[in-house]
């Protein structure tokens, strides 16, 4: 091969030939190839080279009138160590706590920072991913030595950083002074307390002037008799989360900080836990009302508020009422307020239940009605009301805790707090919101049974609407979610407890008096806008006032005017009374 390069005469150049695998091949002073054979070869080496990644110098040829060089260059791999730690700082903190710090390094090549490990004394210590560390467990008056070193995600080494020292302080017996301290000591300071609970934890964070231990104690009373909790390593700024609470309660806490000289200092503060989030069923459609006409039965009802309402289901019986949306002949499902269920015979009474479906799926309890198209030639007897359960008469004969139940063993809740209830037979409610009746499960046997509440229109007493109180998911109570009932006035109300097993029906009167505030339509439309609603109040407020100002001066000029009307008259008579006056009395 010498041979041939040696009879290259002339000479030519190939640079900057770039492959796929972005290499760059280099071609340099390469002489007029004369020999075929050769130039076969050549080109079977540049093919090779164009698929493969692990040749670095493949002919290196040199003659006395020629050169031939081929280098090869890779862009984007690594091969260089991440850069060593700088800026480590060591310092003690206490007898047995040094804290060190040092600076980020920065990587060699494409592969991230990982981690630094931490080296005392030259022994290892202890790996980490940030840039600090506590060192703990030290004896007093001891001088330590520290370098830290990095790694990268191919585990590819930085090197050593420079080493630092620090000594332990000397041992200190406690100081209890509440935060002042002999000569020398620092004055300790609890600083920024915040407390953040949930449902069954706190977080509890503050800050210390000074590199202090924290300890905290909680409970139910100002004795923190709960548990308590403590770190062990001394910094500023301290958080420690309370675990195992109950929602809803109010507990104490005292919080402690302990400084590397025994400085304490301790406050007690409180906090309450989160509530619940009760969790009630859907609203069910209301006003939902079956009427008979000739050859159909017409339903009609509104669609519940509730922002996880999704569509309505009604299924029909011929039997009696539907217990649950499975029970019977489906006939309607969908968004609509209206349906008319032609697939009916005259002189059957269809029973129906319809039950609102939430976007996840679940159903509420259930509204009912029922309706029968009359036969030709039948007498048709106007019903008096439409209350379903009114011609079932009670009986005895039910289960002795049916029996037993009154108003008062029902909660009616409105906003997730239970309302009041007087005299066990009457409830006030918030007519503009979703009322929930519920009844604890342990307080009817589990026997097949039908739970309902029936309401009176206060406005026409033959409009009854009955709606079902079904278990709920967790068979903690019998539930049904009322939409608002969306006007003032007394409701009538009867619950209707059905014991199949025994044939028996137990009847509980009261009655639920609403009181509902109609929206103002304008302040309505102004929130759907998007309107600050306590600033459109308080400019509604300030042109009522200014109304009720011009009202005031309107009927105080028209006053004016009619008390100028009778002048004349009194100004004659007080001029009568003045012609008698003494001479030298005062006008």
């Amino acid at each position: 091969m010498k041979s041939m390069i040696t009879n290259i005469k002339s000479e030519c150049r190939i640079s900057n030939i770039e492959t796929s695998s972005n290499f760059e091949f280099r071609i340099s002073k390469l002489s007029r190839i004369s020999d075929f054979g050769f130039r076969i070869l050549l080109g079977v080496i540049i093919v090779t080279l164009c698929f493969t990644s692990t040749v670095s110098e493949i002919v290196r040829a040199q003659s006395t009138s020629s050169t031939f060089t081929e280098s090869l260059t890779t862009n984007g791999v690594s091969g260089q160590p991440p850069s060593i730690p700088t800026g480590l700082k060591a310092t003690a903190v206490s007898n047995s706590q040094i804290d060190l710090k040092w600076d980020a390094s920065t990587s060699g090549g494409i592969y991230p920072i990982v981690g630094y490990l931490i080296f005392r004394d030259s022994s290892f210590l202890a790996t980490t991913t940030a840039l600090s560390y506590s060192d703990l467990g030290l004896m007093a008056q001891t001088t330590y030595s520290y370098t830290v070193e990095s790694f990268d995600s191919d585990n590819v080494l930085s090197g050593q950083s420079a080493p630092v020292s620090a000594t332990t302080l000397a041992n200190t017996p406690p100081n209890n002074g509440g935060g002042g301290g002999g000569q020398g000591s620092i004055e300790l300071h609890i600083l920024d307390i915040k407390i953040v609970p949930d449902l069954n934890t706190a977080t509890v964070s503050f800050k210390t002037n000074a590199p202090a231990q924290a300890k905290i104690f909680w409970g139910q009373t100002t004795d923190v008799e709960m548990g308590s909790l403590s770190e062990l390593v001394y910094g500023k700024d301290h958080e420690l989360q309370i675990t195992g609470l109950h929602s809803g309660k109010t507990y104490f806490v005292r919080i402690e900080a302990i400084n590397n000289q025994g400085v304490s200092i301790s406050t007690v503060t409180q906090f309450t836990t989160v509530s619940p989030v009760p969790v009630y069923p859907l609203a069910n459609p209301s006003s939902f009302q079956a009427q008979p006409k000739e050859d159909h039965i017409a339903l009609s009802w509104n669609n519940p508020s509730d922002t996880r309402f999704d569509s309505v289901r009604i299924v029909r019986s011929e039997t009696f009422f539907p217990r649950d949306q499975f029970d019977g002949v489906p006939v309607y499902e969908g968004k609509g307020q209206l349906f008319n269920d032609s697939d009916v015979t005259a002189g059957k009474t269809y029973y129906y239940a319809i039950f609102a479906k939430g976007i996840d799926g679940q159903f509420s309890s259930g509204a009912l009605a029922q309706a029968r198209i009359t036969k030709e030639g039948e007498i048709v007897i106007s019903p008096t009301s439409t209350d379903p359960f009114a011609n079932i008469p009670e009986s005895q004969n039910v289960d002795p805790m049916i029996r037993a139940l009154t108003l008062s063993d029902f909660d009616f809740i409105q906003e997730g707090k239970i309302l009041v209830q007087i005299n066990d037979t009457i409830v006030a409610v918030n007519g503009g919101e979703n009322l929930v009746i519920s009844l604890k499960y342990e307080k009817v046997p589990e026997v097949l049974k039908t739970i309902a509440i029936t309401l009176t229109d206060p406005k026409d007493p033959t409009k009854v609407f009955p709606f079902l109180l079904r278990v709920n998911a967790d068979k903690s109570a019998y539930q049904a979610t009322l939409a608002p009932l969306g006007r003032s006035g007394s409701y009538a109300m009867s619950i209707v407890v059905l014991d199949y097993q025994n044939q028996g029906l137990v009847r509980i009167h009261g009655s639920l008096e609403a009181l509902a505030f109609a929206a103002v339509p304008a302040f309505t439309r102004a929130v759907q806008a998007g309107v600050d609603p306590l600033g459109f109040l308080f400019l509604l407020a300030l042109i009522l006032l200014i109304l009720l100002v011009l009202a005031i001066l309107r009927r105080h000029h028209r006053e004016e005017s009619e008390w100028n009307v009778i002048v004349p008259g009194r100004a004659s008579i007080n001029n009568h009374h003045l012609d008698h006056r003494h001479p030298g009395s005062p006008g």
